[in-house]
């Protein structure tokens, strides 16, 4: 598990802050509306979440794609992938 934790946390991550921005979106349309209901609130949940876990995936994967056309090697690839943002940054600042 400690060798997935960079893809598994950056996962997490995309879908987090996708399914809060929806969140966020759902609560703003109901105060505008006046109307609320927890039937509409766990619809509109449950279509969130499986958007969010596609769209997760699909950046994660495309992420890793993209990387793996510049680096051309899967071991460097990975390895990047595991890097921090700063390390990133400077990685591509030397480069």
């Amino acid at each position: 598990l400690k060798h997935l934790s960079p893809v598994v946390g950056q996962l997490i991550g995309e879908f987090l802050i996708s399914t809060g921005c929806d969140d966020i979106i759902f609560g703003v349309q109901c105060a505008i509306s006046g109307e609320f209901s927890w039937e509409k609130y766990w619809q509109h949940k449950k279509q969130s979440m499986i958007n969010a876990a596609l769209c997760a995936v699909f950046f994660v994967v495309g992420s890793f794609l993209k990387n793996a056309m510049k680096l051309k090697s899967l071991k460097k690839v990975w390895a990047f992938q595991k890097l921090t943002e700063a390390q990133k940054l400077h990685t591509a600042v030397i480069k």
